[in-house]
């Protein structure tokens, strides 16, 4: 059919001279390009940051003009943060496996940040795995450059994960800790951040209903206890977690197991390094993240770490397996989501497109990609109608020639969903 197009957005109001021929839109599950069209997905609180502004993420060995940020990570949904490079490449390597992301041939998963010397980070799919490091400040400066990596690449609505080890309070070796609250070393919920020469304090709060719903991934196979509870998090691996052990010590074993028996008595699991800026800064931006810590030791029993290699990484590889169960569950509900797309497409059902809302009804497809496929974007291909014309034109937009949005997979979909009758 030829119809007429409104400001070139692909409304087809009769009002406007552009013509375009429109007989089929296709929708390829995995390939369709996030564009950023000044609108990011995540708001900065930082107005000296824009897009036309050369941004440098120097930790990351990356710049928002030296890189294509929106092609390389413009479909990341899940960011996995660990504390070593070794952890989270052997978390990438496993996540790979679970999601069965194709690598393209002849390549293999790489340190995009290599050249940094400084963290390490992998892309799988939607999946970022990178180290923080260890310590507050580490994360702290991580974070900072990871969040302005979303804002530039334009990913909307990303999830945060820590995966980590810490010390338990009264829980068997090996107990895996979803945080449901990031305390400082006084107890309280709150980051204090020395700014300018005074004191900032931010609120340190996680996801309830996202740790609610890693707490539930629990499964009768597990060999492990998973259970949720507060965290403490300080700026020191001795004095501050009251370790007897360090190369100087000014309390005595009676205040050590004084203030642990306290912290426990107020809910307190486990104690750890990173979780009270994990909280604490993304909340600050509205980002979802959670803490999935294993106990290597009780210190109500001892300070020292005294488990095997080979235990500590079978232990160190619980957090992975649950951060998996839930990204596999996100993923496969999505894909529940895709297919039911199909389903309708298939009874001819239509719907207004959710960027020019007064377009007419069109017919679609949704099918998944090609198993070779290497792709883990969406491309949208546009058909002539004509019965002459043997070729197809692809083009990088969201709905019909003309229209210049161009939106993420998982946001098309939803918007589809949310603005159509026609779906349940």
């Amino acid at each position: 059919m030829t119809s007429k197009c409104k400001k070139g957005k692909g409304c087809l109001e009769d009002i406007c001279g552009k013509q375009y021929s429109l007989d089929e839109l296709e929708i390829s599950t995995f390939e369709m390009k996030e564009k950023v069209e000044k609108k990011p997905g995540i708001e900065l609180k930082n107005p000296n940051i824009a897009f036309d502004k050369e941004d440098i993420l120097y930790h990351l060995a990356l710049g928002n003009k030296s890189h294509d940020l929106t092609e390389m990570f413009g479909d990341v949904k899940f960011v996995c943060l660990g504390g070593t490079p070794h952890r989270m490449e052997r978390f990438a390597y496993y996540i790979l496996q679970e999601i069965g992301y194709k690598i393209p041939p002849g390549t293999a998963l790489q340190d995009i940040s290599t050249h940094s010397h400084r963290y390490a980070l992998f892309k799988v799919g939607p999946v970022i795995s990178v180290s923080h490091g260890m310590g507050i400040p580490s994360i702290n400066i991580l974070l900072h450059e990871l969040i302005k990596l979303m804002f530039h690449a334009g990913v909307k609505d990303p999830i945060f994960f820590r995966l980590g080890t810490c010390g338990g309070l009264g829980l068997e070796p090996g107990t895996v800790v979803i945080t449901t609250e990031a305390l400082n070393g006084t107890l309280e919920p709150v980051h204090t951040i020395p700014i300018l020469g005074k004191k900032v304090e931010r609120p340190a709060l996680l996801d309830k209903n996202l740790a609610e719903e890693i707490i539930n991934l629990k499964e009768s196979s597990d060999n492990f206890n998973i259970i949720s509870g507060k965290t403490v998090c300080t700026d020191d691996f001795y004095e501050g977690q009251g370790r007897l052990d360090g190369a100087f010590c000014h309390f005595s074993e009676e205040d050590k197991y004084k203030y642990l028996n306290m912290a426990k008595e107020k809910g307190v699991t486990n104690i750890e390094m990173e979780s009270l800026a994990l909280a604490a800064i993304t909340h600050h931006v509205g980002i979802k993240s959670a803490v999935i810590c294993v106990t290597l030791l009780d210190r109500l029993k001892g300070d020292q770490i005294n488990q095997t290699k080979k235990t500590l990484e079978e232990w160190q590889d619980r957090p992975m397996v649950i951060a998996a169960r839930y990204i596999k569950k996100y993923l496969n509900e999505h894909i529940e989501v895709l297919a039911k797309v199909e389903n309708k497409s298939k009874q001819k059902k239509s719907f207004p497109c959710p960027d020019c809302i007064n377009i007419q009804k069109y017919k679609f497809d949704v099918r998944e990609e090609d198993s070779e496929s290497t792709s883990s974007k969406s491309s949208v291909t546009y058909k002539s109608s004509s019965e002459n014309s043997t070729s197809s034109m692809k083009s990088d937009i969201g709905c019909v020639p003309g229209c210049s949005i161009v939106v993420s997979n998982v946001d098309y979909l939803q918007r589809v969903l949310d603005e159509s009758n026609g779906f349940e």
